[in-house]
């Protein structure tokens, strides 16, 4: 093994060890009827009169975990509570946030409040809306491509009809904020450097283990795609890597992190 790989192995057995783990367990479909778990960045605030675009969407995020928790960032502070939904309504209970003093103008209170105001939700192209009664004012969020887990639900396109894998939690890959990424394909894992450019973009498996899997053909599916992908787009919080000259497309969902991991839901 060369000096560069070494450092590059040692870096990603962590971050595949936490996609490995679960992916011994059969993963639910995603519920259609939920938010997807990712982490939405605040894009604008709309109002009846304006909209307020939000310099710094970073610093602005929430996450809608699966047990009915959420994670908050508000600028400079961190927070959660819980929240319901059903059938495009959404009730937002007290969001408890740590109590440090932002900067002059900071939208930190207006972001909560608007969490907190918040009755209805719905999808817009890659968008997700957050709406109060009145409609006086809406929060607009886009995903963000770090964060969870990217769970592989199928393949459509190029010579194959159509890939589903049997268990999508044995197919995974997270994006990671130092632009690396780590995948788990069946029972090998590897990873490597990923860079975004708008919605291009480019990863190159760098390393990857080779046992021999129960799913050799879907294994190579899934590197393929993994290998050939030029581009990415979000639709109703989910994500797909294309491949180029519409070779086939691929479709992931998002896993919450663990809750001992590094990136936690509310740092963002």
């Amino acid at each position: 093994m060369s000096l560069l790989l070494g450092p590059i192995v040692a870096l990603l057995l962590a971050s595949t060890t936490a996609l490995l783990t679960p992916a011994r367990q059969a993963t639910p479909p995603p519920d259609p009827a939920l938010i997807p778990p990712v982490v939405w960045e605040l894009r604008s605030i709309e109002t009846n009169d304006a909209t307020v675009d939000v310099g710094g969407p970073a610093a602005y995020t929430v996450q809608f975990l699966p047990d009915g928790m959420l994670g908050v960032r508000a600028d400079c502070n961190l927070g959660s509570g819980l929240y319901l939904v059903g059938g495009g309504t959404i009730e937002v209970g007290p969001i408890r946030t740590t109590r440090m003093r932002c900067p002059p103008r900071s939208i930190d209170q207006t972001f909560l409040q608007g969490l907190g105001a918040a009755v209805s939700w719905s999808f817009r192209d890659d968008r997700l809306w957050l709406e109060s009664a009145s409609l006086a004012e809406t929060l607009v969020f886009a995903p963000r491509l770090t964060g969870v887990v990217w769970e592989w639900q199928d393949f459509e396109g190029g010579s194959d009809r159509g890939i589903v894998p049997a268990d999508p939690a044995d197919y995974a890959i997270e994006f990671l904020a130092d632009g690396r990424f780590a995948l788990a394909a069946d029972c090998n894992g590897g990873g490597g450097p990923y860079a975004t450019d708008g919605p291009s973009i480019g990863l190159q498996l760098a390393v990857i283990t080779e046992a021999v899997c129960d799913s050799p053909a879907t294994d190579r599916a899934f590197l393929q795609v993994i290998a050939e992908a030029s581009s990415f787009v979000f639709e109703n919080g989910d994500l797909y890597l294309a491949l180029p000259a519409d070779a086939g497309i691929a479709r992931f969902t998002a896993r919450p992190l663990a809750p001992d991991s590094a990136a936690t839901p509310v740092v963002g």
